[in-house]
């Protein structure tokens, strides 16, 4: 910025101006004036134009900041040359005024990773011949068209078919407070739309990656349950009066549901929260046996178990009712806590009068750590002949690395990990057919 001009009211633009023009008539004039009001406004401004032209000799003569480019050669030269200028100067908005350096520029951000939004301003004189490759570029190409006159943008409305929030009128630039104002605004919608497009990808490749994973999947494999509360499981190796052992019910027992409807059988539901307790007893489905309990490496315990904090001081997306018995867990830190007993595998099976159970299910909040590495290293692990785990890194003190630690433990105990879902992963026993 030079000393002396006033502090920009927005944040400063980097901002070129192109002009293919070998002359320095009126409306090349009109680029320098451009140029100027908008660096008095504080913005970074340079002017783009063929060397030993006349308008190039006038930007210097004014002080403006000069790029000598081959503007009005339209071949491939110009092309890169314009390429590499982009590349180098990564301008928030390029502004044309003739259609020749419009097209290079055009031409030239294709396949850019930045490509900035262009702002093209249209002449009088050109637009009185306006054939249908020019109308074109402006109604795809450029992002907002400034016309010189007021008539000239109520044609673009009425016999072009332009919408009005894309086509601005400004007689004068001397002022640069309308110029700045369609820049900024130009500027934000981009920034928008390549975050609408970045989401939907995300979105779109995520849902990719999960299709595939699915369809990866060894027969038998079905989804029993809610998109939220949901599993995949192998129901070829669940027995003719199964049991599943689920820890961590929350607010959503559909999984427990359809497994009870499908394969009938009994589900032990354990959770030492009073009020997921609460709502699944009211949601109970026959078959199903509800447990305050804590699940642990041993029965009977006595262990501090952390409530969630208001929902309104929670992450966003979180469910309000996930506690935990880790004190780290971003729901519970701060929050109220309360003393818990707890059960173990070997105790649940006892009740059941069970050697094994169908299914352990655990999203115990970041628990399941301790509770996998001791079932493994005990040998109870083979006790089951399907594990559906939730992992908690990075929501609790633990890492993707002890993830991949516990989850190595559970293969050495004789289990094959068959899906990931997120966060949820799906193992079952190697030795069953």
């Amino acid at each position: 910025m030079i000393p002396g001009r006033p502090r920009p009211r927005v944040k400063p633009l980097r901002l070129v101006h192109a002009e293919a023009s070998r002359e320095c008539g009126e409306s090349e004039l009109r680029t320098l004036n451009e140029a100027l009001s908008l660096a008095a406004r504080g913005h970074d401004t340079e002017i783009w134009a063929p060397a030993g032209s006349g308008i190039a000799a006038e930007a210097e003569r004014r002080g403006l900041r000069l790029r000598a480019l081959p503007l009005d050669k339209t071949g491939l030269a110009g092309v890169l040359a314009v390429r590499r200028a982009l590349r180098e100067t990564q301008p928030d908005v390029v502004s044309t005024h003739r259609a020749a350096d419009a097209w290079l520029v055009t031409l030239a951000r294709l396949g850019l990773r930045a490509a900035p939004p262009v702002v093209h301003t249209l002449h009088a004189e050109a637009a009185a011949s306006l054939d249908w490759p020019a109308r074109w570029l402006l109604r795809h190409a450029m992002r907002h068209v400034i016309t010189t006159d007021e008539a000239l943008r109520e044609r673009l409305l009425a016999r072009e078919g332009f919408r009005a929030s894309r086509v601005s009128s400004i007689p004068d630039t001397a002022d640069g407070s309308r110029m700045e104002h369609v820049f900024v605004d130009v500027l934000e919608g981009h920034a928008n739309r390549r975050r609408g497009v970045k989401a939907r990808w995300d979105r779109l490749k995520h849902s990719l990656e999960r299709r595939w994973r699915e369809f990866r999947l060894p027969g038998g494999y079905v989804r029993l349950g809610s998109r939220y509360g949901g599993w995949w499981l192998d129901r070829g190796i669940v027995g003719a009066d199964p049991l599943m052992v689920d820890c961590g019910l929350g607010q959503d027992i559909s999984f427990d549901a359809a497994f009870l409807s499908r394969f009938a059988g009994a589900v032990f539901g354990i959770d030492p929260n009073p009020q997921s307790l609460a709502w699944c007893r009211t949601h109970c489905p026959p078959g199903m046996h509800l447990l305050e309990r804590a699940f642990w490496t041993s029965a009977g315990r006595t262990l501090t178990f952390h409530l969630p904090r208001e929902i309104v001081e929670l992450p966003r997306g979180a469910d309000g009712i996930s506690g935990s018995l880790i004190g780290s867990h971003e729901y519970v830190s701060g929050g109220a806590s309360r003393s818990v007993t707890t059960t173990d595998l070997a105790e649940l099976l006892a009740q059941a009068r069970r050697a094994e159970c169908d299914v352990l299910k655990l999203d115990i909040e970041g628990a399941e750590y301790e509770v996998l590495a001791d079932l493994a290293a005990r040998g109870l692990l083979a006790k089951c002949r399907q594990v559906l785990v939730e992992f908690h890194h990075r929501v609790t003190h633990h890492t993707q690395q002890e993830t991949d630690r516990v989850v190595a433990a559970v293969l050495a105990a004789g289990f094959r990990l068959v899906h990931v879902e997120g966060r949820n992963y799906s193992f079952r026993r190697s030795d069953l057919a």
